[in-house]
């Protein structure tokens, strides 16, 4: 199974939305990964924002259970891929944990502003553009030697 962490500053707003479509994707379409999410300066165990939660159930996922963290040295360590939500984000993940250097890289296609004190209209801008993100994302994963099934394209995975 591949494993995929996102990372913003707080772990409230844009990393659980990307974490819940990740994971609701990646069951819908069969895809052998799963996400989680962590923040670079998080309070821990805060609930996603009203609105993160509100934005991520129009693209059907459920992040309500979602509690906030702090990225760790085990979270950069087992993960697959690490993906900062801004190149602020990679940068400063890159510095913290400069032996993960080749596995931690930029949302696709651009930073991800923070959405922290915007209206409902602003989230689900974000969300809309962390699912193209995160689709694409899914779809380099499946190219990387997942099926659609879930299995692997080589006969050594037992």
């Amino acid at each position: 199974m591949k494993k995929v962490l996102f990372v913003c500053t707080g772990n409230t707003c844009r990393s659980p939305i990307a974490e819940g479509i990740f994971n609701t994707l990646a069951e819908n379409m069969g895809i052998d990964a799963r996400a989680e999410s962590r923040g670079l300066s998080a309070f821990e165990g805060s609930r996603a924002s009203e609105n993160a939660i509100i934005a991520a159930s129009f693209h059907g996922a459920d992040i309500n259970s979602h509690r906030s963290s702090i990225v760790a040295f085990e979270d950069v360590e087992n993960a697959d891929k690490v993906i900062g939500m801004t190149e602020g984000h990679v940068s400063a993940l890159r510095s913290m944990f400069p032996q993960f250097r080749d596995k931690i890289y930029p949302m696709p296609y651009e930073d991800i502003p923070d959405p922290f004190g915007g209206n409902l209209e602003t989230y689900k801008y974000t969300a809309t553009r962390i699912r193209a993100a995160v689709e694409h994302l899914i779809k380099t994963l499946k190219d990387d030697g997942t099926e659609e099934d879930g299995s692997k394209n080589n006969s050594d995975d037992g």
